[in-house]
């Protein structure tokens, strides 16, 4: 949801001939995807002209409330209370139990991609799926992991300096996910695995060569059968463009009844 709105919104002022220096797209997505449907607008326009930005001022726009008011009803006209309540805009469960470990912890994507991975296994499987038991997938279950991925990171990150989740264009594509660590850009594919091989790898080549990263993260949604694996996937690929480090989500385990 979040990651939709926000490539809406700068598609949106690029057309427009806006420009967008300090990320006013990304962290109006956030509050829309989080708060638009849980207040009234006339909070939520509050909340609006709350956000500090200097992209009315670099813009020139002089009348900045009536600047609101049009482009919420563009945005509660693409993204409307019905379409909206059926994208995820809260981790399952909540994220309570990861935002105190990544305060006790040494801040790093390992850490957090760990986190993400038992947030996944232990409470959010069932978003990937239409029947488990049949072996149908969800709808775009990649987008669905996605959108997991992007509401568990601005959960635990909340608040917290430094730090920018959001989807970014690549040259020839959109990279999954752009971390911002401390400054540092980190870029993060995901891909589901359904057979043999490791998906997403020159896709994750192709991103870190145009944006000059020696390092990229595949992060993959494992939804094979146990009897139907083969060998593990390696935790990290040297490719010509750098590294790749990979974390694999089960997303299709055995039933404690079954083992």
């Amino acid at each position: 949801m979040i990651f939709s709105v926000q490539r809406f919104l700068e598609d949106h002022f690029s057309h427009r001939g806006l420009s967008d220096p300090d990320q006013y797209a990304v962290r109006l997505a956030n509050l829309y995807g989080k708060r638009r449907w849980t207040q009234t607008r006339a909070a939520f326009e509050k909340g609006m002209h709350r956000l500090q930005t200097v992209f009315f001022r670099g813009n020139q726009i002089g009348d900045r409330r009536t600047f609101e008011r049009d482009l919420l009803d563009v945005l509660e006209g693409k993204f409307p209370k019905k379409k909206s309540n059926s994208l995820a805009t809260n981790f399952p469960g909540g994220v309570s139990v990861e935002q105190k470990a990544v305060a006790k912890a040494r801040l790093s994507v390992r850490c957090l991609l760990d986190l993400f991975k038992r947030a996944v296994e232990s409470r959010a499987i069932d978003n990937f799926w239409k029947s488990r038991t049949k072996g149908r997938l969800a709808a775009n279950p990649e987008t669905a992991g996605q959108g997991l991925l992007g509401v568990f990171l601005q959960g635990v990150l909340d608040g917290r300096p430094g730090l920018a989740v959001r989807e970014m264009a690549s040259g020839v594509g959109w990279v999954d996910v752009l971390l911002v660590l401390a400054s540092t850009p980190h870029l993060l594919e995901l891909k589901m695995l359904r057979g043999s091989g490791t998906p997403g790898v020159e896709q994750i080549g192709t991103y870190m060569t145009n944006e000059g990263r020696g390092e990229g993260w595949l992060v993959l949604f494992d939804a094979r059968k146990t009897s139907r694996r083969g060998a593990s996937v390696p935790s990290k690929i040297t490719i010509q463009a750098g590294t790749v480090r990979v974390v694999v989500i089960d997303v299709n385990p055995t039933p404690p009844s079954r083992r």
